[in-house]
């Protein structure tokens, strides 16, 4: 009797050492435990991206910086917009679904953080309407919202064949001095200056 108990011991302790089940939930009440084997190092990762859940095979030791290379590919979009979350938390790159203890009912959270054209090619320049109240004419000025006015008014002065010092311009009935700028004056895209 004893010899049967000692080879089921022996027996107990090589599954054990095989596949040692490990509590991989962020809940300490989770039904969810993941097994991982020696052996067995590949997990299939759930990620939702737009309304399409793509499933995406890697290793559980392997950064998430792979799968948003993978995901481009699948995507079409560009890595480095790519921001992912699990429980809504944002996922390090350099973290994995080991270190994370993801489940094998987690999804993952895809989201494409890309600027829009026009926000990148024109977040400091700003298009200015000039209005002369005695020419009774618009003119649409690009200026740079850290540089002095006194470009734009130097501009305005040269396409009318006129000396910009004697104009007057003026924002919301406030004169506006050479030396003011766009940024400081609080300027946006689309505003009008009466000249």
């Amino acid at each position: 009797m004893s010899r049967a108990l000692k080879a089921l011991d022996q027996v107990r302790a090589r599954l054990e050492q095989t596949a040692t089940p490990q509590r991989k939930s962020h809940r300490a009440d989770s039904d969810v435990e993941l097994l991982y084997e020696e052996n067995k190092t590949r997990v299939q990762v759930k990620v939702r991206y737009l309304l399409a859940v793509h499933r995406i095979e890697m290793k559980a030791s392997e950064p998430f910086h792979a799968l948003t290379t993978k995901l481009a590919e699948v995507t079409g979009q560009d890595e480095k917009t790519l921001t992912l979350y699990l429980r809504d938390c944002c996922l390090g790159l350099s973290e994995s679904p080991l270190s994370v203890n993801l489940t094998v009912a987690d999804i993952i959270e895809c989201h494409c953080m890309k600027p829009e054209a026009d926000q990148v090619a024109s977040s400091n320049h700003i298009n200015l309407v000039i209005r002369s109240v005695a020419a009774k004419t618009r003119t649409t000025l690009s200026a740079n919202i850290r540089n002095p006015m006194k470009e734009v008014m130097d501009k305005y002065a040269a396409m009318n064949n006129l000396n910009s010092s004697t104009l007057v311009f003026t924002f919301d009935g406030d004169e506006l001095y050479p030396l003011d700028t766009p940024l400081k004056l609080d300027l946006e895209d689309g505003d009008c200056i009466d000249v």
